[in-house]
């Protein structure tokens, strides 16, 4: 007879606290896990969760590995899908070997979050020495809400399949399958975890992100902050992406930015004048850190074996796959510039190349000129409706960022600028007003080489995370002499049909014990899950 354990979420012991909480409308309820909960420093822990109460439809959530005093370790910004969420985080390599925890809020609401913990092992660096250790309560069991796995088979040979039936799961949503090695350290953090629960409140930060995503900077004047000082924020990428605002009297500009995906650099320029001393700054947003009790992580010579064999099959998944191991479910997204569709573009391979940028815009582009004022050179547009050109300078933009000193560009070698586009009328941003804008834009999307304005700040921005999941790993041949030593052999949210009819994975390489987990919310929005284990052995006879 199958050996079936009932394995019931950590977070589900905390569902009677959820429901006596108060029913604040402005606050947000986050349950957050991970698929499996032991992992080696570089490895991507993968995440799901769910998401009651006020969204305020945001546009993004915020995922964090904490460490038990609260602080933040890495984080990645995810959009939720019908109140809920996946995603990975990558372990930083230079993590201490500890217990962490996943975190989470939602962007511009007040958050109650039900974190769960983690084990993270870093071969090169131990546990600290100060650990301050903490006792968990002990805990009934939960039996309540349980689903029965039944695999084909107890014991399984590499590279095989194996055949999963569910029970008492028909009426599941939103629900998850993982199968992930189960050993000595498995068996450790379920234990010192059996009592734990801890939720953790966190404040609204900002705006509701229900309209883009919010970006606050501040502005001084030798650490003074100034007022009425209009700035642009752009971000680089494969479309131009630009927002206005004018700072406070405390110096801080809010700006509203849409929800990209790629990884790309921030810069905020402030419009007008450059004054000497002026700087400009992101604000982030800090969660006050929260202490949570949790033991301290002690390694012993016995789990050697465990650790090395985690290590080894880790090294190797990355050695051979790298980012494969990963895919992408991308949707369709708008990448057209801010301005939409400019009223002349001109693709310099098609016109006689000239040597300078000034005999370009001479020879090729009637709608723009370089005009010299006072010794300076400054870029105007025409006016398309009064046909006449605007007597201020235009916004020069270099690859979706604004660029005021306009030398540079005029200086600047066509033969790095593969395009140029016009909008020949006034632009109308917010509460800011353009007479005609000039884009260039380079071959490689590097500014052309050209050095940001004096004053400008320059971020990194890393976008909201597309909706990830692990690869689905071929069935391998015996012959095939690519290794597969998998730590995690599935991880996928599971369709109204697998509910139904059952669903299949295969094993690796690797021998050892596996756990095959599911956990879904039942229609009546009840948390239930339920497993049971495997064995991987090469001395399996396969069917």
């Amino acid at each position: 007879m199958k050996r079936v354990i009932i394995h019931i979420v950590l977070l589900l012991t905390a569902n009677a606290a959820i429901r006596t909480m108060a029913q604040d409308a402005s606050t947000a309820r986050l349950r957050i896990w991970s698929s499996q909960q032991v992992h080696i420093t570089g490895e991507d822990i993968w995440v799901d969760g769910d998401v009651t109460g006020d969204l305020k439809v945001s546009k993004s959530i915020t995922i964090r590995l904490i460490d038990r005093n609260g602080s933040m370790m890495t984080e990645v910004e995810v959009a939720p899908r019908d109140f809920g969420f996946s995603a990975f985080l990558t372990i930083p390599e230079n993590l201490v070997s500890d217990y962490y925890f996943l975190d989470g809020y939602v962007n511009g609401s007040r958050s109650l979050t039900m974190v769960s913990p983690v084990m993270v092992i870093n071969p090169r660096i131990p546990p600290a020495a100060n650990c301050k250790d903490f006792t968990l309560p002990t805990s009934s069991p939960i039996t309540a809400g349980s689903i029965t796995i039944l695999p084909d088979r107890d014991h399984v040979s590499p590279r095989n399949e194996v055949i999963c039936q569910l029970k008492n799961a028909t009426d599941l949503k939103d629900a998850t399958i993982s199968v992930y090695r189960y050993d000595g350290l498995s068996r450790l953090i379920d234990s010192v975890s059996s009592g734990f629960s801890s939720t953790l409140i966190h404040d609204a930060k900002g705006m509701a992100e229900n309209e883009g995503k919010l970006v606050k900077a501040r502005a001084t004047i030798n650490g003074k902050p100034i007022e009425k000082l209009s700035i642009i924020a752009a971000l680089k990428g494969s479309g131009a992406v630009l927002a206005t605002a004018t700072t406070h009297a405390d110096g801080v500009a809010e700006f509203i930015l849409p929800v990209t995906y790629d990884a790309s650099t921030l810069v905020l320029s402030p419009q007008g004048i450059t004054m000497q001393g002026l700087s400009v700054t992101i604000i982030r947003d800090v969660q006050n850190p929260v202490s949570i009790g949790f033991s301290c992580l002690q390694l012993r010579e016995s789990m050697r074996a465990d650790i090395e064999a985690r290590m080894l099959n880790s090294r190797v998944l990355n050695r051979f796959y790298g980012d494969g191991s990963r895919s992408y479910d991308v949707t369709d997204r708008d990448t057209s510039d801010f301005y939409g569709k400019p009223d002349f573009r001109y693709l310099l391979d098609e016109y006689v190349r000239f040597p300078n940028m000034e005999e370009v815009i001479g020879e090729i582009i009637p709608e723009a000129r370089v005009k010299k004022e006072k010794g300076e050179r400054k870029l105007q547009v025409l006016n398309l409706p009064g046909k006449n050109f605007f007597e201020e300078e235009a916004l020069v933009l270099v690859d979706g960022v604004p660029l005021r000193d306009t030398r540079k560009i005029i200086d600047a070698d066509p033969l790095l600028i593969r395009s140029i586009e016009v909008v020949a009328r006034k632009y109308f941003m917010g509460n800011a007003e353009y007479k005609g804008i000039i884009h260039f834009k380079s071959y490689r999307g590097d500014l052309a080489g050209l050095q940001l304005s004096s004053g400008d700040a320059s971020v990194p921005y890393q976008g909201n995370q597309e909706a990830a999941r692990l690869n689905a790993t071929e069935r391998k041949s015996k012959t095939d002499r690519m290794p597969d030593l998998r730590n995690m052999l599935l991880k996928e949210n599971v369709s109204a049909d697998q509910l139904k009819n059952g669903f299949r994975f295969y094993t690796s390489d690797a021998d050892g014990e596996y756990r095959i987990l599911l956990q879904g919310r039942r229609k009546d929005g009840s948390m239930a899950s339920g497993s049971t284990m495997i064995t991987v052995n090469a001395a399996t006879t396969p069917d």
